[in-house]
């Protein structure tokens, strides 16, 4: 990450781990996204024609095995690992878009369903990274549904290797898409693609510069607000070629990443009249381990906290992280954002 030297050290969180037992926690699911249904946690492997020997699948979790698998893993027991069950979907295959590499974000709301597939392709005599964004139907009672009724391409704002729309946010009327490299350096006019909820497109939304990459977003909440994990791989150092961090000069860097070129963090932004803008609220920044960096590719809203989903790198891990250091993890679980009510009610 850029120099910090001259910035205040801050405390960070340390990620609860919640084992995975079944196919859902094998290295090679490749988690790429999060978001609730109702009371179930959905886990969104990047190829889900490709996780299962019958039908396409995604993984559930219920909210309250989740609640018990965290508070007795802060307590330092150990109950054994919660088993996601697998849900089967209907995939118009996917692998007709050209170049496609994937599912990227899921977000549902109602029975809508709304997802971001990545593919390489030739777009405007170019060849590169393209996008698409889908919306189907769900059925209300037995599974979400990846069977798109309708689809649009998502224009690429700057042609990078393996960057493309990660994360999906859903208003009222509109779907938001946001794309992953939004650094000063690489994307000098971040912004984000905005959609009716019926995918007709409705033009770009500015967006405050942030380093490093966009991976996955929390529904909003009722004030506009959502959290976005933020995620640097020593690696992609040189690629994403990271301007002075904004986020933190405001607020300071976690005490584990002052000597590191990894950087594994949460942000608050919030989508306001016209634009998409961080907020005044602290970052969350996790604790790092000493081997390779957690690729978080998905995150949602949990109780006081979140919970985080990483891909194949290191290894597929679910977690929960609490917005306070002190690892007290749950209040009762009322705070459900307007999408998460509008799900439970079948909107």
């Amino acid at each position: 990450m850029a120099d910090t030297s001259a910035v205040r050290s801050i405390e960070e969180a340390e990620p609860v781990p919640i084992r995975l037992d079944g196919p859902a926690g094998k290295r090679d699911i490749e988690i790429s996204g999060l978001t609730w249904w109702g009371d179930r946690l959905l886990l969104l492997p990047q190829y889900p024609a490709f996780v299962s020997d019958s039908s396409p699948v995604i993984y559930s979790i219920s909210r309250s095995d989740l609640k018990t698998a965290i508070e007795t893993s802060v307590e330092g027991a150990d109950t054994g690992a919660v088993m996601p069950q697998p849900l089967s979907v209907d995939i118009d295959d996917p692998r007709a878009v050209p170049g496609y590499q994937g599912f990227e974000a899921l977000a549902v709301s109602g029975r809508e369903v709304y997802a971001t597939v990545e593919a390489t392709g030739f777009a405007g005599g170019l060849f590169g990274m393209r996008a698409f964004l889908g919306r189907g139907v769900a059925d209300s009672t037995r599974s979400p549904a990846l069977a798109f009724a309708e689809t649009s391409e998502i224009p690429v704002p700057v042609s990078m290797s393996n960057m493309g729309f990660e994360a999906i946010v859903v208003t009222d009327t509109t779907i938001i898409a946001l794309f992953e490299a939004n650094g000063a350096n690489i994307n000098p006019a971040p912004r984000a693609m905005q959609f009716t909820r019926d995918l007709r497109p409705l033009g770009w939304l500015p967006m405050s510069s942030l380093e490093y990459r966009l991976t996955d977003a929390t529904a909003l909440d009722h004030a506009g607000r959502f959290w976005v994990t933020n995620y640097l791989y020593e690696g992609d150092e040189a690629a994403m070629d990271p301007a002075p961090d904004s986020v933190a000069l405001d607020f300071g860097v976690g005490s584990s990443h002052r000597s590191r070129v990894t950087v594994e963090r949460l942000v608050e932004l919030e989508v306001t009249d016209g634009s998409i803008s961080r907020t005044e609220t602290p970052p969350v920044w996790m604790t790092l381990t000493n081997g390779t960096g957690r690729n978080w590719e998905g995150v949602a809203r949990f109780g006081d906290g979140f919970l985080l989903a990483t891909d194949t790198f290191p290894e597929t891990i679910l977690a929960y992280v609490s917005r306070s250091t002190s690892s007290r993890p749950l209040t009762p679980d009322t705070t459900q954002s307007s999408d998460e009510m509008s799900m439970t009610s079948g909107r």
